[in-house]
């Protein structure tokens, strides 16, 4: 649903974010890497920083923005929401499980692309931020920290200097990038808390099925639980039944609604349902490439 270069995007917004904060002038390696062990190095360097920052209320904010442009989830068991140093603090946990990982990963993509398509180049982490439905979050870590969020931001948005390879942008934008120009219809689900593919691409695809004139081909439905396309049997049969009305009468009634797909899914007797009524928040990452020269 997000795409390759999104994928790429958000990832780096975020590992760009902690280097630049956590250990600046240090010129960490974020791109490029075409075998797991070139980015061994630049994943001990980051945990190193982020496990220290975690202990000073300074290094707690920066790690909030972090979680932020990550698109880490808010909504987490036994985290009380309002509460925002606890908020924080299950944050920074799930970013120091995250960011190693999408890290380490990232050679497979830059090798199927014959190079890598992220960049940070022209990007105004003011304004990203801005979009975030959390920065209200990060405001109130930098306020407590006595720290100048307005400077840490700044100093982002100035020292961005990741140009794409031409060449790997222009492949994943051909072949892994969603246009929304549906032939059939879709019924996406997606968990709520999915630390490898945000549940906030479900805003941007829906924004790109509407632009493409598409919107009456397709629905969403998502599931309130914990990790990377994690449904039950039930949930999947469920959406599969949704499927087969639609195809079979031309039309979605309320086949595709998350209370229809519930009391579906719960009547089979399997193992479980918990299909909710969810929207998600705008994907902040997203952008176009413009060369600078």
């Amino acid at each position: 649903m997000g795409g390759g270069v999104s994928l790429n995007n958000y990832q780096l917004d975020a590992a760009y974010a902690a280097a630049e904060l956590l250990l600046p002038g240090q010129g960490v390696r974020l791109t490029g890497f075409t075998a797991p062990e070139q980015s061994a190095e630049t994943i001990t360097s980051l945990k190193s920083a982020l496990q220290q920052a975690s202990e000073t209320a300074e290094g707690r904010a920066r790690i909030a923005l972090v979680a932020a442009l990550l698109n880490t989830p808010t909504e987490l068991d036994g985290v009380d929401v309002n509460n925002p140093e606890a908020l924080a603090a299950a944050q920074a946990k799930l970013v120091l499980e995250t960011l190693p990982t999408v890290i380490e990963r990232r050679f497979s993509i830059v090798n199927a692309a014959g190079g890598d398509s992220g960049w940070t180049a022209g990007v105004d982490y003011s304004k990203i931020l801005h979009s975030s439905a959390q920065r209200q979050q990060v405001e109130h870590m930098y306020d407590a920290a006595g720290l100048d969020l307005a400077a840490d931001l700044s100093t982002l948005t100035a020292d961005a200097d990741i140009a794409p390879d031409q060449g790997a942008l222009e492949w994943m934008l051909r072949t892994s990038t969603p246009t929304g120009e549906l032939q059939v219809p879709l019924l996406a689900t997606h968990t709520t808390v999915d630390l490898l593919a945000p549940v906030e691409y479900q805003e941007e695809y829906a924004e790109t099925v509407r632009e493409a004139g598409k919107n009456s081909l397709f629905r969403q439905a998502f599931v309130d639980r914990t990790g990377h396309c994690n449904f039950t049997v039930a949930e999947n049969v469920a959406s599969i039944e949704a499927m087969d009305q639609r195809l079979g009468t031309g039309r979605w009634g309320s086949a595709a609604t998350s209370s229809d797909l519930q009391h579906a899914a719960a009547s089979l007797g399997l193992d479980g349902a918990n299909f909710i009524e969810f929207r998600p928040d705008e994907f902040i990452n997203d952008r176009d490439w413009t060369p600078t020269s």
